[in-house]
This record gives structure tokens, C-alpha cells and sequence, in this order.
């Protein structure tokens, strides 16, 4: 789609009609895309005029919508409070069984250190052993 068909296709969907009418007309016969979307966009148009053109909503409409809008955000707050409060129970549990299952003296950290030097620490390669 070049430009000049860009422009044309905006010109038939903003439905301005006057001097430019006849370049439309133009490119309309010279381009046949151009020439199924304006008769697309005439049939679209004739089904929609008067579809529903007489329905207007009460005057209570607009004040129910925004009412159920309109959110307190402690409301929603304790609505997610409530909703994490039995994860939140057993995370807990679960982290302190390990807490007392895994617990270490301050002993047994002194202990298990291979060394006071870091430097024969690091070249023990971790397992006791010299590379």
C-alpha cells in the first residue's frame, strides 16, 4: 500500500467529502484495494446506521459504573491480607522446623573451618588436600 493509498483510505474513513472528492474518485477507479475497502466501508456503515440509534441509558448509569469503579484501596489491601494469610501460616512453619532442625553452636562454625589462613584454605582446594 503506497502512500498516497494511506491517505485515501483516511479521507474515505473520516467521510469528509468536497474538493478532494474527485482525487478519490481517481484513485478509487485506478486502484482496485482501495476500491474494496470503500465499498467494504459503505456496506459497514449502511449496517450500522440505526442500529441501536434509539438506546440511551438511564440516568443512573453513569453513577453505577463509577461506583463500581471506585475501589477503597484498604479494602482490597485486606481482601490480599486475608487471601495470603494461610501460605503465609505454613511459610512460617516450614521455615521454623528447618530454623530448629538445622540448628548450629557457635562451636561447631569455629570447628568446621579447615583453617585460620585463608590463603591455605583456598589452596586446600576445600578438601583437606593440597593440589
Amino acid at each position: 500500500m503506497s502512500a498516497s493509498c494511506r491517505e485515501i483510505r483516511v479521507r474515505l474513513e473520516s467521510a469528509t467529502s468536497g474538493h478532494h472528492r474527485r482525487d478519490i474518485d481517481v484513485h478509487l477507479q485506478d486502484c482496485a484495494d482501495c476500491a474494496r475497502f470503500a465499498s467494504r466501508l459503505v456496506a459497514v456503515r449502511h449496517a450500522l446506521t440505526g442500529h441501536h440509534a434509539d438506546v440511551e441509558p438511564d440516568a443512573g448509569f453513569a453513577g453505577r459504573v463509577a461506583a463500581r469503579l471506585r475501589h477503597d484501596p484498604a479494602d482490597v489491601l485486606g481482601w490480599a491480607a486475608v487471601r495470603l494469610l494461610p501460605a503465609t501460616l505454613v511459610l512460617l512453619a516450614a521455615l521454623a522446623w528447618i530454623a530448629f532442625q538445622t540448628t548450629a553452636t557457635p562451636s561447631d562454625l569455629l570447628s568446621e573451618s579447615p583453617t585460620d589462613d585463608l590463603l591455605t584454605w583456598v589452596v586446600q582446594n576445600g578438601n583437606g588436600s593440597t593440589p
